[in-house]
């Protein structure tokens, strides 16, 4: 028999009562400012809650500030509040910049628990409309968005200026990345001390974590495309070469070179002073190569029709928008051949092979009356998996972001609300969604998620496979193009998620006793930031 959390603010019968939730906003109240890292679908939302109640305990008059990366989040979160907090709810608002300025104001000053986007928090700061001493607690939502120029990090500077002493800052995210000077620069940037975590191997953790099965399915690149890509890699070649013989490269390998030592190229060209005609022209050779890069990770993850509608987009630019790397490009020989040749197989009807199998998979699935999400990176892949399953008479939803793009298709946050309801309410079995599905909004539960491409991103994938499984036991299904980026980047993002729970395994378990060898067996609770960076130091 469920029991069932009996707290001040917060209403009867409504939150379940975990103990791995009691004990880490136990930590959060005794340590404050605290990170708590924990997998998806553990309900990092309540964990707030309960603490916006401990908190409200200490300051009854006290406002709460839950920030979250978007504006349907931020209304997904005020919602839950509302659900579960015994509180009237006139004391709750949602402010985003779709309100007007002067109606903030006001709202700032009347409202206690308030949902808010980080863009709109900062301008009412930097205009002097926010009231930073009232706080008694803010929230971080996603809080591994917290790094560079992301406006958490304004909001928390600004935060911890204020005169108030008493601050406190709960943190939350299920994938705070895998590199240690990452995790400490959130820290450092939001304030934080004390990070709490927890792993789906907690023995407090493991009732409520549901299973998972996965399953790959390997396709081969085909010969025509293998072609389509050597002309591509030729035009590659010709641009490394001028590199190379201006002396900006030593040597080069066209088949192993990254997209990042490009990037630190140019970054090192930019910084360049007293520019010639040399440096110029390698800012150029950068840029073509960056271009017909991407063109090349498109064939080889998501197939003619994408690759093609890029390299027209390219020759389409006019005025202002065409770039002399791309004018040179499409001039090419070399890629004017590529571009007859992915015509040529359009007019045949010849696609990637993942595209026909994604489709069998998915109606395989469908027909035994699973619901599906599948992810794909880009907007025309959406597209064309929408056609290609409402060919086959399969319920199918498109889900992607918006957008401010001339002549590019978004969709609105009503349309967005509109399709997850939806979907929620199974008028369609199949969302096919881009990464606006991977991070936080409450999306219906689903029994498979299907990765159209692996992305070599620890976070991404993280979030992209904790949307199955969130109620029952799920599928997670990664399409693969043998001997491609597609199998490279799944390998970097299992890794990185491996990675990353090794070193804040070691965190945890070097809190109680820093001595100690790591023991992953052992179910302790981590050491604080400040702690791991002086022991790091003295190493």
């Amino acid at each position: 028999m469920k029991r069932y959390v009996n707290k001040e603010f917060i209403k009867k019968g409504k939150i379940e009562d975990r103990k791995y939730q009691r004990n880490l906003v136990k930590s959060v109240m005794k340590d404050r400012s605290s990170l708590i890292v924990a997998p998806t679908a553990l309900g990092k939302t309540i964990v707030a809650a309960l603490t916006i109640a401990e908190r409200l305990k200490e300051e009854p008059n006290g406002k709460i500030v839950f920030l979250a990366p978007t504006k349907p989040l931020t209304e997904q979160h005020r919602k839950t509040l509302e659900e579960v907090m015994d509180l009237d709810k006139s004391k709750f608002t949602t402010l985003t910049g779709k309100i007007k300025p002067k109606e903030r104001y006001q709202k700032w000053k009347e409202k206690q628990i308030i949902t808010a986007t980080p863009q709109t928090t900062r301008n009412d700061i930097l205009k002097g409309k926010m009231p930073l001493e009232d706080i008694s607690l803010i929230i971080f939502d996603e809080a591994h968005r917290a790094v560079k120029e992301y406006a958490y990090v304004l909001v928390s500077d600004e935060y911890k200026r204020c005169e108030r002493e008493d601050k406190l800052v709960l943190a939350l995210t299920a994938s705070p990345g895998s590199k240690k000077s990452k995790i400490e620069r959130v820290c450092k940037n939001l304030g934080i001390e004390n990070i709490e975590i927890k792993t789906e191997e907690d023995s407090d953790v493991k009732p409520y974590v549901q299973k998972k099965d996965f399953n790959w399915i390997k396709v081969d690149f085909p010969d025509e495309l293998k072609k389509i890509k050597k002309e591509l890699q030729s035009y590659m070649n010709k641009l490394y070469s001028e590199l190379k013989e201006d002396g900006f490269i030593n040597s080069y390998d066209v088949n192993r070179t990254r997209k990042k030592e490009l990037l630190n190229l140019r970054r090192r060209l930019a910084k360049m002073d007293n520019k010639g005609h040399k440096t110029y022209k390698a800012l150029s050779n950068v840029a073509g190569l960056m271009k017909v890069y991407h063109a090349v990770e498109l064939l080889e993850t998501q197939g003619v029709t994408p690759t093609l509608k890029y390299l027209e987009k390219i020759r389409s630019k006019k005025g202002k928008e065409k770039t002399r790397a791309g004018e040179r490009m499409i001039k090419d020989p070399k890629i004017q051949k590529a571009i007859v040749n992915l015509y040529e197989m359009k007019e045949k009807n010849k696609e990637h092979p993942k595209m026909p199998k994604t489709i069998q998979e998915i109606k395989e699935k469908t027909d035994k009356g699973k619901k599906i999400l599948l992810f794909t990176q880009y907007r025309d892949t959406v597209q064309e998996l929408v056609e290609k399953l409402r060919e086959e008479e399969i319920e199918v939803q498109r889900f992607i972001g918006q957008t401010n793009k001339k002549n590019t298709d978004g969709m609105s946050q009503e349309r967005q609300k509109e399709t997850l309801e939806e979907f929620r309410e199974k008028e369609a079995a199949v969302l096919v969604a881009t990464q606006i599905a991977e991070e936080g909004l409450d999306i219906p539960s689903v029994d498979s998620v299907i990765f159209y491409e692996p992305i070599p991103s620890e976070i991404r994938y993280i979030q992209r496979k904790g949307r199955a499984g969130r109620r029952q036991k799920g599928e997670v299904t990664i399409m693969i193009t043998r001997n491609t980026r597609d199998q490279a980047y799944y390998w970097v993002s299992k890794n990185r998620e491996k990675k990353m729970k090794r070193m804040l395994k070691k965190w945890r378990d070097e809190k109680r006793n820093p001595k100690s060898k790591h023991d992953p067996n052992k179910d302790k609770s981590q050491k604080t930031l400040k702690q791991y960076s002086t022991k790091e130091k003295s190493e």
